[in-house]
């Protein structure tokens, strides 16, 4: 069976690290149905959600994460006691909007002032933060906690806090946007680094025996050729007729660029060939 999107994207962002697929840019172009097939169709080829290559790409990323951990951690001894889902629908208001309930603390857990600081993502805890949402969010914190005001107004708190949410989102496995979460985290810990440097790293570790030694225990082998092939014949029979010519292109293009599968680049030039593509004829 062809991966399908819609139906496992979380199994598949277990998987491997990728931006959000298909990407908000890509949807917002062609519309979710056709970004979602034009995943499908791209995912195919090679079979690469299972691909060896995609496993070691997600090894290497939590390698790399493994290294910036202490950058990203705090001497505080005190630990505070944090609400596991602060979504809007755990979250009670009266008419006035004052907070008069938070439900759903199974599974809470302790945790330091940077994981606190975290902005809540609304309506789902996956959500984007939004800009506005984290300036109130902030405000509100420190002018309701004035024995830790000092803290609370060095910027450096609230930074740590976004690195921590960044990590938290990927150590989770729970986000929608990996890819750029984790070039956004190793840059802000790196600062040397652009989005670029990083894909490098990757690159690097895929050619370092030491780690490729290390990481065979969570690689599995690749499909035969011919395996693949079956599967690729048996997806896109039933596709449109330029489906797979341009999901090959996809390939092409994502094979000589270095980084994740899903690189938004490899999407930018889907609607461009979408854009050079024959609109079909209505019937």
């Amino acid at each position: 069976m062809a991966p399908n999107l819609a139906e496992s994207q979380h199994a598949q962002i277990r998987d491997m690290i990728l931006s959000k697929c298909p990407p908000a840019e890509i949807a917002n172009v062609v519309g979710c149905r056709s970004a979602v097939q034009l995943w499908n169709d791209f995912a195919t080829i090679d079979w690469k959600i299972n691909s060896s290559k995609n496993r070691l790409d997600y090894i290497a990323a939590a390698h790399l994460m493994r290294n910036i951990i202490p950058s990203i951690s705090t001497c505080q001894q005190k630990y505070y006691l944090k609400p596991p889902d602060l979504s809007m629908s755990n979250i009670f208001i009266d008419d006035d909007f004052n907070i008069t309930c938070i439900i759903d603390w199974t599974s809470c857990f302790t945790v330091p002032l940077p994981t606190l600081l975290i902005t809540p993502s609304f309506p789902h805890p996956r959500d984007d933060v939004d800009a506005d949402m984290a300036s109130i969010f902030k405000e509100s914190v420190i002018g309701h906690s004035s024995q830790m005001k000092d803290v609370l107004e060095d910027p450096s708190s609230w930074d740590l806090a976004q690195k921590s949410r960044l990590f938290m989102q990927l150590a989770d496995l729970d986000g929608y946007e990996d890819y750029h979460n984790f070039i956004e985290l190793y840059t802000s810990v790196h600062t040397d680094l652009s989005g670029t440097d990083v894909r490098g790293l990757f690159d690097a570790l895929r050619v370092n025996d030491t780690f490729t030694g290390q990481a065979k225990w969570g690689l599995t082998e690749d499909l035969p050729a011919s395996e693949i092939q079956r599967k690729e014949k048996d997806y896109f029979t039933h596709s449109r007729p330029s489906a797979e010519d341009l999901a090959r292109k996809l390939s092409d293009k994502a094979g000589k660029e270095a980084g994740f599968v899903a690189d938004c680049n490899v999407w930018k030039s889907a609607v461009f060939e979408l854009a050079k593509a024959p609109k079909p004829v209505a019937t």
